[in-house]
């Protein structure tokens, strides 16, 4: 059986990193969408890997701005609950508003 994960683990890695990219900003620029959530991507997968698990892990990021208008996200898949780990992480500033997910799945 492969080395588990603790959630709370994941969940820390991406509230760190997704303040670390968004919570300075004061100001929602589309041209930075991409940018923001590249960079969140790319820092929570660099943090996961250095946990040295042996998991597979798919991390989505949606970045909205905050004007009223309602965002959801609504996740399902069929997984296996005892090896693995889905998480998702939901941020806001008073401009912003991000969801980050993320699928922890065992290497077999």
């Amino acid at each position: 059986m492969a080395p588990q994960i603790d959630k709370g683990e994941i969940d820390k890695i991406l509230t760190e990193k997704i303040e670390k990219i968004l919570a300075e900003e004061k100001e929602f620029k589309n041209g930075k969408v991409k940018r923001w959530s590249d960079n969140i991507i790319r820092e929570c997968l660099r943090e996961l890997v250095k946990l040295q698990k042996p998991y597979k892990f798919i991390v989505t990021c949606i970045i909205n701005q905050r004007c009223g208008n309602g965002l959801y996200q609504y996740v399902s898949c069929f997984s296996d609950p005892t090896k693995d780990i889905i998480t998702t992480m939901h941020w806001k500033n008073d401009i912003i508003h991000c969801i980050v997910s993320v699928y922890a799945l065992p290497v077999l």
